[in-house]
């Protein structure tokens, strides 16, 4: 149900969990099995205990809570975001996937939350979907897209869509007609054609 549940309640549910993940690493991916069963507003303190346990598994697991009950989305978004800065990049394209869907909810709070863990995750296919919310209605949401656009680009353009449209599309197009060719010359040319298509992808 969506009733909240009393925080004494709350954090003794995060204590158990805790202790059950720590000790049984493995119960990371048991627990999205169970989720579904779970009351509403127990998602967010078992979301929390998940991501805790900083496993690479565990980011799998949040990204498979998404949407099944949506009053915690928001929550489970957040954790992904903590999680994925302690983790390994790249992070699990399926994960990055899930999340992604998010960037083109009504809901703003939900929206800013996925463009915040798109920016952690390094997510750099989110940017086709980052640069139209430069002109988001919601202040929020423009500023965590614009500063997620520059943290993935590397460029500092100023928060314009159209600025960063011309971007995006010069991007697409270097990918769809230069890209393979600097690829292949990394696989089969000469020290100097090599040094040259490295310095031309980076």
């Amino acid at each position: 149900g969506g009733a909240s549940v009393p925080r004494a309640v709350r954090k003794a549910a995060e204590g158990t969990l805790d202790a059950i993940l720590a000790r049984h690493g493995a119960a990371v991916v048991e627990l999205a099995r169970c989720f579904s069963g779970s009351a509403g507003a127990l998602w967010a303190p078992i979301a929390a205990a998940v991501g805790r346990t900083g496993d690479e598994r565990a980011l799998r697991v949040l990204s498979e809570l998404l949407q099944l009950q949506p009053a915690a989305d928001v929550a489970v978004l957040a954790e992904i975001d903590r999680l994925a800065a302690a983790l390994p990049k790249p992070c699990d394209t399926q994960v990055r996937a899930r999340v992604r869907v998010f960037l083109g909810r009504a809901e703003a709070d939900l929206v800013t939350a996925a463009v915040l863990a798109a920016g952690r995750l390094e997510d750099n296919g989110a940017a086709g979907a980052l640069v139209p919310l430069l002109s988001h209605d919601v202040v929020t949401v423009r500023t965590s897209a614009h500063r997620v656009l520059r943290e993935l680009s590397g460029r500092h353009y100023p928060p314009d869509r159209e600025t960063w449209s011309r971007w995006h599309r010069a991007e697409m197009d270097w990918w769809d007609h230069s890209a393979p060719f600097h690829l292949a010359e990394l696989d089969s040319g000469s020290g100097f054609q090599v040094a040259a298509a490295v310095r031309d992808l980076t």
